[in-house]
């Protein structure tokens, strides 16, 4: 029942991070056991069409993270190396005028 109810409101929340970030995969993870998440994402297919249906994919649209309920804290903790690793396309371009 709980499953049921989950699916389209799921299925929504990929729609729009695939619109307003266009990732090559968008991966769950959480608190909830592998085998309940695994059964919540076999209940998203069929997705609605991607943006670009015709874009190459290496990787599933949705896949299970491996890192459990440690996901978010590890992805918090990447963001500052992230910060300091990524090019700064700005500072590279001159001011307009």
């Amino acid at each position: 029942a709980w499953l049921d109810q989950a699916v389209q409101p799921l299925r929504q929340t990929v729609d729009f991070l695939e619109l307003a970030f266009d990732p090559q995969t968008i991966v769950l993870g959480g608190s909830i056991s592998t085998s309940l998440m695994l059964r919540l994402a076999e209940r998203l297919e069929p997705l609605h069409t991607p943006i670009d249906p015709g874009q190459k994919r290496t990787a599933p649209r949705v896949m299970i993270g491996m890192t459990g309920k440690d996901t978010a804290i590890l992805g918090a903790a990447a963001l500052p190396i992230f910060s300091e690793t990524n090019p700064r396309f700005d500072v590279l371009q001159k001011p307009l005028g």
